[in-house]
């Protein structure tokens, strides 16, 4: 099943970076990539917080697992979370935890992509809990899941798993800072400077 899973993520990898570039009077969809990625973000940060400030409980914003308060500068040192379902855990996973997880990961909307393109997904169509298919891997956010590299890190699953409970679907927005940052992800489709969107629940923890 996990190899299905990869074999379809490169295959659509290889499409996108084939199908997207500027030829024969085709736009380019990844033009400004970074300028665009960094203001998706922030947009969507901005509107987390005024959504909080106004009482809204689906809405959060939390800081950089590994940062000490008062140490967070600006946006990207933060992920914004949508709430699509509170569990009923009563307890979060901690950095040395093995989670299991059902999750998707999205890059941000583009003419070909309306929703965003799909690098990841552990499910097809709309989410199903009943035949998703659940995957494992630490809490820590070492992304070997996702790419079959070791010891990369993804700070914003880190974040977000940290904080979460076991049936807790969350949507959850990470700036490149706490993502790959300026790395090329060809085989995922995941170009630089890319804002990423992951929809997880946490199923179990270990």
């Amino acid at each position: 099943m996990k190899r299905v899973i990869f074999l379809t993520c490169v295959a659509w990898a290889t499409m996108i970076f084939t199908s997207c570039n500027e030829t024969d009077g085709e736009t380019d969809e990844f033009a400004d990539w970074k300028n665009r990625n960094e203001q998706y973000y922030n947009n969507q940060y901005d509107y987390a917080k005024n959504m909080i400030e106004q009482g809204d409980t689906s809405w959060r914003i939390y800081r950089k697992w590994s940062l000490n308060e008062g140490t967070a500068n600006s946006p990207s040192d933060y992920i914004v979370v949508n709430v699509l379902q509170n569990g009923e855990g009563k307890i979060a996973p901690i950095y040395t935890d093995e989670v299991g997880v059902f999750i998707r990961g999205r890059l941000i909307p583009t003419s070909s992509f309306t929703d965003g393109y799909i690098f990841y997904t552990t499910y097809k169509g709309d989410f199903n809990p009943q035949t998703a298919y659940c995957i494992k891997m630490p809490a820590n956010g070492e992304d070997y899941v996702m790419s079959g590299q070791k010891n990369i890190y993804i700070d914003g699953i880190a974040t977000a798993l940290m904080y979460m409970h076991v049936g807790d679907h969350w949507r959850v927005y990470v700036p490149y800072a706490l993502a790959y940052g300026a790395s090329l992800q060809q085989k995922l489709g995941i170009p630089s400077f890319s804002t990423l969107i992951y929809d997880i629940m946490l199923v179990s923890i270990n």
